[in-house]
């Protein structure tokens, strides 16, 4: 009677010490993949704040153009007109 008492120990004993490998394991993996979504988070947030500041020097870019067309179109049309017919500017013709 004892020896079966005692390898119901063992096998209990061996039955825990399984579970406790289980859920090891288990905490092990979902450790893992906490880190790995952290990771991931991490990454995505840095690929959106570099899209963001790629967006904002295109922005800043374009503007700067539209800026440089519109002198360009000023000083093109201010070289097309001719210069103003002012009598007053005239110096006065001598007698």
């Amino acid at each position: 009677m004892n020896q079966k008492n005692q390898q119901q120990q063992e096998q209990l004993r061996a039955q825990q010490q399984q579970e406790r490998q289980k859920l090891q394991q288990q905490q092990e993996q979902e450790h893992q993949q906490m880190a790995q979504q952290k990771a991931n988070e991490a990454r995505q947030q840095q690929m959106e704040q570099q899209h963001q500041q790629q967006t904002e020097k295109l922005q800043q870019q374009h503007a700067q153009q539209q800026q440089q067309m519109a002198r360009q179109q000023e000083q093109q049309t201010q070289a097309k007109q001719p210069p103003p017919h002012n009598n007053q500017s005239k110096p006065p013709k001598p007698q």
